[in-house]
C-alpha cells in the first residue's frame, strides 16, 4: 500500500476535476439531512433529459455517512477528504484478506496493492463518492460470506446488515443477490439452508420497498429514454471498459509505444493468471459474484469505469499468479520465483508513479480564484433576488452557492433557451470553450444567438453569468435532440 499512499498525499491538495459532480449531489444530500431539510431539497433542478448528470437522489448510504461529518465541518471539512483514501484502505484490505484463502498472501497483497494505486492515479479519492465505500462493502461481506467453516445464524445477521448496506450504497449491490442465491443452493445440505436466509430478507424487504413506493430507479428516466440494442450495448461497453485492463495494469513507461507492448505482454499473463485463480475459486462465492456483476455492467444501460474498480484487485492477482505461474515452468526455486514477481510488481507500480509525476493538476471549478469569487457573488446575489442557474455542472455550484442550479439537456442551441423559460431559469453561467465540454459549448452561444434575452451582469476570467430576461411569450423555436454520439462529437448538423 506504500506506493498508493505516497500519490494520496501528493494528490492531498488537488481539486476534484471540472466534470466532477457526483460528490457535490452527496454531500448536498449530507447538509440537508443535517439541517433537517427534506433529503431532495438540494437545489439540484432535474431534467429528464439531462438524466445523465444524475438522478433527482442519491441512494441515502453515503449521505447517511457523511452527515456526521457535515454537521463537524461543513462540507469542506478536512475529515471528508480523508474519509475517500480510508475507504479505498479498507477495500484494499479486505480484498487482500479474502484472496490470500485461494492464493498466497503476497500475491494478494499485490493485487490490492495495484489496485489501490490505480484508482489513487486515476484520481479517485480526490471526492467523496460512493465507488469506494460499496467496493469496501462488496469485499467485507465477501470476506465474511465466502467462507468454508458451516455458517451461523451470527454470520446470517452480519451477511444480511452488509447487504442492507451495500444497496444502501449503490443499485450495483443488487448482484450479490443472484450470487449468494446460487451459492446457497449449492451449500443447501451443509448449510440447512441458512446461506439463503440473507437472500429471502432482501428480496422481501425489496418488495415490501417497492410496493410502498419507496423505492424507485434512480435511473428509470434513463433506462426509458435509451432504446437499447446490441450495438447500442456494445458501444457502451466499449467506451467505458474496453480501458479496463490498461487502467489495472498501469502504465509503468508513459510512452504510448512502449506502454502498448507491455499492455499486450501484461493482458496475456493476466489471462493465464486469471484462468489458474478462476480454477482455484470454481467452488467460491467470489467467482459467482464476478460473473453477475460482470453481466450487470454488460447489460446496465449506465456505465463508466470506475464501476469495475471493484474488480481491479482481480487484475493485480491475476498479473502476478500469472508471472509466477509462467517462471515456475523455467525455474524451481520458488524463491527466485517469487522474488521476480515482486521486483517487477515494483518496477510496474514505480514506473507508474514516476509518469504521474509529469501530469499536471486537472482543471477544476473549485478552489481557484475565478471560482471563489464567481461563486462568492452568486451567494450574495441570491440573498437578494430569486435565483435559478443553469450550467454544465449544476451540482458543484449549488453545493458551493446555495443556488437552484439545472444542467443542460441534450439539444441544440435554440432547444437551450426552450428548457430556460420552461423550467424558469434566471441566469446562464458561462465558461470558454476551450476548457468546456460539447453542451456548455452549445450553451455559450445563446447570448450571441439571442441576444434579446441575455444581459451580462457578471464576469471574470474563466466565468460569464447573464441574466435571463423575461418574456411574456415563452420561446418555442425549432430545435433538435442530440444523441450521445452528437454529444460526444458536438455533432449538430
Amino acid at each position: 500500500m506504500l506506493p498508493f499512499v505516497g500519490v494520496a498525499l501528493l494528490h492531498w491538495s488537488w481539486s476534484p476535476p471540472a466534470f466532477a459532480g457526483d460528490y457535490a449531489q452527496y454531500l448536498s444530500h449530507a447538509r440537508a439531512i443535517v439541517e433537517g431539510r427534506a433529503y431532495t431539497d438540494i437545489g439540484y433542478i432535474y431534467h429528464p433529459e439531462a438524466w445523465t448528470i444524475g438522478p433527482p437522489a442519491y441512494p441515502p448510504g453515503l449521505p447517511l455517512t457523511l452527515a456526521p461529518l457535515v454537521a463537524v465541518g461543513g462540507v469542506d471539512s478536512a475529515l471528508i477528504r480523508l474519509f475517500t483514501p480510508f475507504a479505498l484502505g479498507l477495500f484494499a484490505w479486505f480484498a487482500w484478506r479474502r484472496l490470500s484463502r485461494d492464493i498466497a498472501p503476497h500475491q494478494a497483497a499485490i493485487g490490492a496493492g495495484l489496485a489501490a494505486l490505480s484508482i489513487e492515479l486515476q484520481l479517485g479519492t480526490l471526492a467523496p463518492m460512493s465507488d469506494l465505500p460499496f467496493a469496501a462493502l462488496l469485499w467485507g461481506l465477501i470476506l465474511l460470506a465466502d467462507h468454508n467453516q458451516p455458517w451461523s445464524w451470527r454470520r446470517v445477521a452480519g451477511v444480511t446488515a452488509l447487504g442492507f448496506m451495500l444497496f444502501s450504497y449503490r443499485v450495483a449491490g443488487v448482484a450479490i443477490i443472484p450470487a449468494l442465491g446460487l451459492y446457497g443452493l449449492m451449500r443447501w445440505r451443509r448449510d440447512r439452508g441458512r446461506t439463503l436466509a440473507p437472500v429471502l430478507a432482501w428480496i422481501t424487504a425489496g418488495m415490501v420497498a417497492m410496493a410502498l413506493g419507496m423505492v424507485r430507479n434512480p435511473y428509470a428516466d434513463g433506462v426509458s429514454a435509451v432504446r437499447l440494442s446490441l450495438d447500442t450495448q456494445l458501444r457502451i461497453i466499449k467506451g467505458n471498459y474496453r480501458l479496463m485492463l490498461m487502467e489495472a495494469e498501469l502504465y509503468p513507461f508513459g510512452i504510448d509505444r512502449w506502454d502498448d507492448v507491455y499492455h499486450v505482454v501484461a493482458s496475456i499473463i493476466v489471462v493465464v493468471g486469471a484462468l489458474v485463480l478462476a480454477w482455484r475459486l470454481r467452488r467460491s462465492l467470489l467467482l459467482l459474484l464476478i460473473i453477475a456483476y460482470g453481466a450487470m455492467l454488460a447489460l446496465a444501460p449506465v456505465a463508466d469505469l470506475r464501476y469495475a474498480w471493484p474488480l481491479f484487485p482481480l487484475v493485480g492477482a491475476s498479473l502476478v499468479l500469472g508471472l509466477e505461474t509462467i517462471l515456475a515452468r523455467v525455474t524451481r526455486s520458488e524463491h527466485s520465483v517469487r522474488t521476480v514477481a515482486v521486483a517487477l510488481s515494483a518496477a510496474i507500480a514505480l514506473g507508474a508513479i514516476r509518469h504521474s509525476l509529469s501530469e499536471p493538476r486537472p482543471y477544476s471549478i473549485v478552489d481557484t480564484r475565478d471560482a471563489d469569487a464567481v461563486y462568492a457573488w452568486l451567494d450574495a446575489q441570491r440573498r437578494s433576488e430569486p435565483m435559478r442557474l443553469m450550467f454544465t455542472n449544476p451540482r458543484v455550484v449549488t453545493l458551493e452557492t446555495r443556488v437552484p442550479a439545472m444542467g443542460i439537456p441534450p439539444r441544440t442551441t435554440p432547444g437551450l433557451l426552450v428548457a430556460i423559460d420552461e423550467r424558469r431559469i434566471t441566469h446562464l453561467l458561462t465558461q470558454p470553450d476551450r476548457v468546456s465540454e460539447c453542451l456548455q459549448r452549445l450553451a455559450n452561444r445563446l447570448p450571441r444567438e439571442f441576444p434579446e434575452r441575455f444581459e451580462p451582469v457578471y464576469t471574470n476570467s474563466t466565468f460569464g453569468i447573464y441574466r435571463v430576461v423575461p418574456t411574456h411569450v415563452p420561446f418555442n423555436g425549432t430545435y433538435k435532440r442530440l444523441r450521445w454520439g452528437q454529444q460526444q462529437r458536438c455533432d449538430v448538423s
